[in-house]
C-alpha cells in the first residue's frame, strides 16, 4: 500500500531542507536574511478637493491658517503644515495639546506625518494663550531638534511661527536661520 507523508506546513527555517529532500526536481527555495514584519499599519486615507489649496507664502498665511483651525486657545496646540513642492498645505496635523504654557512635542511625531503624506517642507507652529510671542528656551530647543531631524530625513523646517490672537512671531525670521 502507498503510503503518504501528512502535510506539514513550510516554515523559513525548514524551507532549504524539507524542499530538496522530498523532490530534488523542485527549485530550492533559501531562507531571506532579513525579513520585514510590520506589526501595526499605518492607514492614510486621501480626499479630493475640488478646491484651490492654501498656499504659505509668510508668516502672516501661517498665522492665519493656524488661527482659523484652533478653537480653543486656553492651551497651547502644536501644529505641522505639511507642504507640497508648491508651498501649499497638503495636510495638516495638531501635533500636541499641552497645558496653558507648554505643549510637548517629539520629532517622532512630527516626521512620521510628514513621510505618509509624501510632505516636502514642514512649518511648524503654536499658539501661545499668555499672548506674549517671545519664545522661551523650550520653543528654541524643540526648534533646533526639528530642523535637526528634518536635514535627516531631507523635509526641510521652513519656520517655527509663533502665535497670538493678535500677533505672531517667526523664529526663522526672529533667530536669523
Amino acid at each position: 500500500m502507498n503510503r503518504r507523508k501528512p502535510y506539514t506546513p513550510v516554515t523559513a527555517e525548514s524551507t532549504s531542507h524539507t524542499l530538496a529532500s522530498n523532490n530534488s526536481r523542485r527549485p530550492r527555495i533559501r531562507k531571506t536574511a532579513i525579513q520585514d514584519t510590520f506589526i501595526r499599519e499605518a492607514r492614510v486615507n486621501y480626499l479630493h478637493c475640488d478646491h484651490a489649496m492654501f498656499k504659505i507664502s509668510s508668516p502672516a498665511d501661517v498665522a492665519n491658517f493656524v488661527r482659523s483651525i484652533l478653537t480653543d486657545n486656553s492651551r497651547e496646540h502644536f501644529v505641522a503644515l505639511y507642504l507640497n513642492g508648491q508651498h501649499q498645505v497638503a495636510a495638516y496635523s495638531i501635533v500636541s495639546i499641552g497645558t496653558a504654557n507648554q505643549a510637548p512635542v517629539s520629532p517622532r511625531e512630527v516626521f512620521q506625518r510628514a513621510v505618509l503624506t509624501g510632505a516636502i517642507s514642514i512649518v511648524v507652529a503654536h499658539n501661545h494663550p499668555s499672548e506674549s510671542t517671545v519664545p522661551s528656551h523650550e520653543d528654541r530647543a524643540v526648534t533646533t531638534r526639528l530642523r535637526e531631524a528634518g536635514e535627516l530625513l531631507g523635509i526641510q523646517v521652513l519656520d517655527h511661527v509663533i502665535v497670538t490672537n493678535s500677533a505672531f512671531l517667526s523664529m526663522k525670521e526672529d533667530d536669523g536661520w
